[in-house]
């Protein structure tokens, strides 16, 4: 279950999760309104996560990676169990602070940058889905750096090695 930080989960939510879980269903847990902080509440069982290839990393932030991966569920065929919104609301966020975190940039109107950001990544989620299909392969970033003094890579599926 992807659950942002700024998300409560209260015992209804977690009631509705294991219903989906017995199911072996993804929930997607949405208010409907778009802002609200719960368009990510998203849970798949985890090899269906790992098959369809995860978040695509490769898009840009605040939320397209939700959609995207919504997006390729349904290209599957595969049911959704949809949830009410969460129980409790999300902390809310000032959209000029998510923007100029995202951006690095202290002079940018939010909502333009906002509304750029998503019609890049919706372009860029529907040409994928119709060269690629609905399973990523290369989805997952990689990343290097030190583990206990020693430089390792770790990829996407989280295997390790030592470079």
């Amino acid at each position: 279950m992807n659950l942002d930080a700024d998300n409560y989960m209260l015992k209804k939510d977690i009631q509705l999760i294991n219903e989906a879980a017995e199911q072996k269903l993804p929930i997607h847990q949405w208010s409907g309104v778009f802002g609200d902080g719960s368009h990510g509440r998203i849970g798949l069982p985890r090899n269906m996560f790992f098959k369809i290839g995860g978040y695509d990393e490769y898009m840009l932030p605040m939320g397209a990676q939700d959609s995207d991966l919504i997006r390729r569920i349904e290209a599957l065929n595969i049911k959704i169990l949809r949830g009410q919104g969460p129980a409790q609301k999300a902390v809310q966020n000032r959209m000029m602070d998510k923007i100029q975190e995202t951006t690095h940039k202290k002079q940018i109107l939010p909502k333009r940058a906002y509304d750029k950001m998503n019609d890049i990544n919706k372009k860029l989620s529907e040409a994928r889905l119709a060269l690629d299909g609905p399973i990523r392969k290369d989805g997952f970033m990689t990343y290097t750096g030190k583990l206990n003094g020693q430089s390792v890579k770790i990829d996407g599926l989280n295997q390790l090695s030592k470079l």
